[in-house]
């Protein structure tokens, strides 16, 4: 079956998570579409996880979370970004 032109894909859901790595719970969570950015995602679990009482002290992220805004909003939280 043919799409009309102004019907764009659909690519399902990512679930972006803030977990605690003493516990291995999540502690903040997101299921968005697949399509969207990490980038737009994170900052907001970063102030879930910190407004419910924890204070991470590094952040660990794969590569798709790799951006200057990344960092600045890890380091604006005295918060030390490790992506690989």
């Amino acid at each position: 079956m043919l799409r009309p032109p102004e019907v764009k894909g659909f690519y399902g859901y990512k679930v972006h998570a803030a977990v605690c790595t003493k516990t291995d719970l999540p502690i903040a969570w997101r299921v968005e579409k697949a399509r969207d950015s990490e980038h737009e995602h994170m900052p907001s679990l970063l102030n879930t996880a910190i407004r419910r009482g924890f204070k991470p002290g590094t952040c660990a992220m794969d590569k798709g979370y790799d951006g200057s805004a990344i960092y600045a909003t890890c380091e604006s939280r005295d918060i030390r970004p490790v992506i690989r």
